[in-house]
């Protein structure tokens, strides 16, 4: 995830990601630790495939910080939820992650930046 620059201000970090837009299925395929595949459904117009693009990747942050802070989740702290629920209520409490498109806006290709 993003670390932390010289005078311990957060640097963000940056992926690629190839969209193909308009797909029968989402799915998304990590490619290397920072390049993507990601299949959305909404075509590319008005804006909307850029936005679902943002909203799946800032899902997959999230979902990868659980697994890596899992082992300290106990039992006891969180309520009996469902895994949807727990990513909720740990998404509103403590992740707070900002995901942008930084290069790549009428493209396929793009370059975005997590923080």
């Amino acid at each position: 995830m993003p670390g932390y620059g010289k005078w311990g201000i957060i640097m963000p970090m940056y992926i690629h990601v190839k969209v193909v837009a308009g797909a029968k299925v989402e799915k998304i395929e990590m490619v290397d630790k920072m390049h993507y595949k990601l299949w959305v459904k909404e075509r590319a117009k008005g804006n909307s495939a850029n936005r679902r693009v943002l909203e799946i990747i800032r899902q997959e942050v999230i979902k990868n910080e659980l697994l890596m802070n899992e082992s300290t989740l106990s039992s006891e702290s969180l309520p009996k939820k469902s895994k949807a629920g727990i990513a909720k209520t740990l998404q509103s409490e403590k992740f707070h992650i900002n995901v942008r498109i930084i290069n790549g806006h009428h493209s396929p290709s793009k370059l975005l930046a997590i923080s």
